[in-house]
């Protein structure tokens, strides 16, 4: 995963100061044990945005997503992948609407013309 390294560096700076990066695993259970609590969440909640510049919307206080550094790099990929789609369905809801009006259109002359 390509974030790993950047989450593991933030979690060891503002969590684990004194722990070497090859101490620490990447699927270490963070929550169980005791590393990010409810205030960690938010703060690495904080830092995502901030990072990453993912959407506040997106981000769930799920401690599921912040469990280990895997899981919350893997979060941040499905955010940026789901971004990635959103113009593209966004321009595909467009031609749908302006199909749709055009059909509408195109049937309001057909009774208007005869």
């Amino acid at each position: 995963m390509k974030h790993t390294l950047a989450v593991k560096r933030f979690v060891l700076e503002e969590f684990l100061p004194d722990v070497a990066p090859e101490e620490l695993a990447s699927d270490y259970d963070l929550v169980a044990g005791g590393v990010i609590d409810s205030l960690g969440l938010l703060k690495t909640m904080a830092w995502l945005e901030d990072r990453f510049e993912l959407r506040a919307d997106r981000i769930e206080p799920d401690p599921e997503i912040f469990r280990s550094v895997d899981a919350i790099s893997r979060f941040i990929e499905q955010c940026e992948q789901a971004e990635r789609a959103e113009p593209r369905e966004q321009a595909e809801q467009g031609e749908q609407n302006e199909w749709s009006e055009r059909r509408e259109q195109a049937g309001r002359s057909g009774r208007n013309s005869g």
